[in-house]
């Protein structure tokens, strides 16, 4: 995945379909070969083939199947699917493959505009992406990237927009494999990297720099004979491994339901485990995708830790997880006092950023922390990383991002991960003396 195809390719997609709106190009119905470039539908299915500097010609067979090869290209990706495209179980085998960069789920969103990567074979380019954290899904896991395309062509001609990407690439030739989108659109839109309206949706081989080869695949829906993950399923996993919670107050964490080899239903949600004094409740019980687990400890509820195990049943299917509960005494240092660094850095006569440390002065790990403050001379947040951003008038609160454990800020433990970019009046910039983490004062640096 390189920045030079993601031009090239939308270029090329905009001015063929230009050329064939025109009448200038003229697709068969029934073509079973496309040479360098080419869009339409064949049995059934829409297929695309795009390359730039050398040859290939790609053959199109029964359903789902495609061959294509290529030789000295600069940029080939073809293949078959859907338009629009939708949060569907998505079948594939790749019969065989070789002079391949990636093999993947590809399609683009609208509303907002982004361009996705599910990627199931070999590997993508991810030097210049942030990592947003990891989803499994159908028996492995996918470490997600976003990144931004700033006034780049795209579906909707140039235009700034995101880029998604899930990473696994370890399938192997020969197998049937399915990928269950719904779970990685769910992750997308849990992250608050929000999913819209679908276009299209293949399954995609891409290759560049020069690259020979060919591949052999098949994409079906639901399934091509079978999965290699064994039986519909499902696993569970909490957002944040470990809560804590004060006597009188809640906590809460989010089960994360993940369909396994084409699994769908609902799942019914039951915990066991809490200490005297401690409820559990979900926020979407049956659920067919994420639910809120709310512990409430009352104010004589029995402080120390303990294991909580949520338990998933659907019919005869079950499943569970665990997480590990500590109980603070009223009062005690499960609120935690805290100190914060403030820095701002660059600035100029309208526009600042800055970073942002938070240390953590409790004796427990926070899980699920939100820091606020409130700005005083007019202050506009305009972007943000690593971490949850809201801001109504002068009040801001950022909060640790839904599934990114790596944000927890252990005992004694400083987070140093979060920043934005803002404006100002180019009068006064102060810096804002009335932090709070979890409604505890901080200490400001």
């Amino acid at each position: 995945m390189r920045s030079m195809w993601f031009v090239s390719i939308r270029i090329q997609q905009i001015v063929l379909a230009a050329l064939i709106a025109a009448g200038c190009i003229t697709m068969p119905v029934n073509a079973q070969t496309v040479s360098g470039n080419g869009t339409g539908t064949n049995n059934g299915f829409y297929y695309s083939l795009y390359s730039s500097g050398g040859s290939a010609t790609m053959t199109l067979g029964t359903a789902g199947n495609y061959a294509i090869t290529w030789s000295g290209v600069s940029d080939v990706v073809g293949g078959k699917g859907w338009n629009p495209g939708s949060a569907q179980v998505i079948g594939y085998n790749v019969g065989s493959a070789s002079g391949y960069n990636t093999i993947s789920i590809y399609g683009w969103l609208t509303s907002p505009l982004v361009e996705y990567y599910i990627t199931e074979l070999g590997s993508l380019y991810t030097a210049d992406a942030t990592e947003m954290g990891s989803v499994t899904s159908d028996g492995h896991t996918y470490t997600t990237y976003e990144h931004e395309q700033v006034n780049q062509p795209s579906i909707e001609g140039t235009a700034t927009f995101e880029q998604y990407l899930d990473a696994w690439g370890g399938a192997s030739i020969g197998q049937n494999n399915v990928v269950t989108t719904a779970n990685h659109f769910n992750h997308w839109n849990s992250l608050g990297m929000t999913v819209g309206t679908f276009n299209y949706q293949i399954l995609g081989t891409e290759a560049y720099n020069g690259a020979s080869g060919s591949v052999n695949a098949t994409v079906c829906a639901t399934s091509c004979g079978g999965s290699s993950g064994g039986s519909p399923s499902f696993t569970l996993s909490p957002s944040a491994s470990s809560v804590s919670v004060t006597q009188g107050s809640s906590a809460t964490d989010t089960i994360e339901l993940q369909d396994q080899n084409g699994f769908s239903g609902s799942v019914t949600l039951t915990a066991s485990g809490m200490p005297s004094g401690v409820t559990a409740s979900f926020g979407t019980n049956p659920t067919t995708g994420n639910s809120t687990l709310t512990l409430t400890a009352d104010s004589s509820a029995v402080t120390g830790s303990s294991t909580i195990t949520v338990t998933g049943t659907s019919g005869s299917t079950t499943a569970s997880t665990t997480i590990a509960l500590t109980v603070n005494a009223a009062g005690g240092s499960g609120g935690s006092a805290c100190t914060v660094d403030y820095t701002i850095s660059p600035q100029n006569s309208s526009q600042f950023g800055a970073t942002i440390g938070i240390k953590n002065g409790g004796s427990e790990t926070l899980s699920g922390w939100s820091l606020t403050w409130t700005f005083a001379n007019g202050q506009t947040i305009s972007s943000s990383w690593n971490g949850t951003v809201s801001q109504s008038g002068a009040n801001v609160t950022v909060s640790e991002q839904s599934g990114q454990t790596w944000e927890n800020i252990p005992a004694g433990g400083t987070y140093t991960g979060f920043g934005f970019n803002g404006t100002w009046n180019g009068s006064t910039n102060a810096i804002p003396t009335n932090f709070a983490l979890n409604g505890t004062a901080c200490t400001v640096n």
